[in-house]
């Protein structure tokens, strides 16, 4: 039986979240039992999925809720046969304690990885990780980031998040959202937590000028997060709040919805400070319905978009080459849609079927483990 420890699973929405719950959709539709453990949920207006795995939850007090995830997960280890454990990040592991000889993969997103830490902060960082027989990082990006905290001739695997193919909307959303959006064209898209490095500031600050030659321009924004007030705040400054739909933490219907309906995805991301894009799945999410992508060059996401065959990568600090990307794909229909059936090609690579063989090959599965 494989073990997932994570913090981060559905049906909270965000990068990690859909990675460790299609991650751990593809190892059961390969065969392989698995148990999760797996922090409260964040967004309890929606239900618990019925998965067709146990997942047990912990809540409370961060250093409560780690330490109670932690004994639970031994006591399994004592009357059950784990073959493999597989941790979210270095946090889901640091309070564990596997047996000798136990297999255990460790993820790394990039956040999580300060490039500055304190010296007590690396060494919690560097003991944790040092558990793992295998560390895999989401992009090139990540890997270089955590090199530093690997033991001597320690080197991370990169493995490119996977993606589900998209479900198609029902009838009654996909024409709601049609509606809706019509009156935008073109229409951008963000798909991202809410949080200055991400790089919905830029494009909001590109839209007057964009507006003159594409007056029908929109601009949907998917997702919550902190940024959320002052983003709407600038909108009004700018006097383009009527283009802007700030649509809030949307389900997955929802989201295949509005990116059918759109014509360019924009998530210019920068770094500010440790926070800085990883790899960016929803750009893969994205250009499976066929969307070209503006991405920014710091991070992974120059790794999620292929400058020139995928979209256009950009300096997302610099809001005049934002602003330029963005008019360069809008200008150019047939340019654009080409990038976009490109964009739609390479999504298939990243689907899980493919994606979670190479989990097996790291941790030595068969389809009958």
């Amino acid at each position: 039986m494989i073990l997932i420890a994570t913090q981060c699973f559905a049906p909270d929405v965000g990068g990690i979240e859909s990675l460790m719950t299609g991650l751990a959709g593809a190892l059961n539709r390969r065969g392989h039992n698995l148990v999760v453990f797996a922090d409260r949920r964040r967004d309890t207006a929606r239900p618990e999925p019925a998965f067709p795995w146990p997942v047990k939850r912990f809540g409370g007090p961060r250093p409560w809720r780690r330490r109670a995830k932690a004994r639970s997960i031994h006591r399994l280890l004592r009357r059950a046969e784990v073959t493999h454990i597989i941790c979210d990040s270095w946090k889901s592991l640091e309070s564990l304690s596997p047996p000798a000889g136990l297999p255990v993969l460790c993820l790394v997103h990039g956040m999580e990885i300060p490039q500055n830490p304190s010296a007590g902060k690396r060494r919690r960082i560097e003991t944790s990780l040092a558990k793992a027989a295998t560390v895999v990082a989401n992009s090139r990006y990540t890997a270089d980031r955590v090199q530093p905290f690997l033991a001597e001739n320690v080197f991370p695997r990169v493995i490119y998040p996977g993606v589900d193919a998209p479900d198609t909307p029902g009838e009654a959303v996909a024409r709601k959202t049609e509606q809706r959006l019509a009156m935008y064209r073109p229409l951008l898209v963000s798909v991202a937590r809410l949080e200055r490095h991400k790089g919905q500031d830029r494009v909001l600050q590109c839209l007057p000028g964009l507006l003159p030659d594409f007056p029908g321009l929109g601009y949907v924004c998917l997702g919550e997060g902190p940024a959320r007030a002052s983003l709407e705040s600038l909108a009004r400054k700018l006097g383009i709040a009527d283009r802007v739909l700030m649509l809030g933490s949307a389900d997955a219907e929802t989201r295949g919805a509005v990116l059918s309906q759109s014509d360019l995805f924009v998530l210019p991301g920068r770094g500010e400070g440790d926070r800085v894009e990883g790899f960016g799945i929803a750009f893969i999410e994205a250009a499976w319905q066929g969307l070209p992508a503006v991405a920014g060059a710091t991070g992974g996401g120059a790794e999620a978009v292929e400058h020139g065959v995928t979209g256009l990568v950009c300096r997302g600090e610099d809001a005049d080459a934002v602003c330029t990307a963005i008019r360069e794909l809008l200008s150019n229909d047939d340019s654009r849609r080409q990038l976009g059936k490109n964009a739609k090609e390479r999504a298939r690579r990243f689907s899980w079927d493919e994606t979670v063989r190479r989990y097996e090959t790291l941790l030595g599965l068969s389809d009958t483990d």
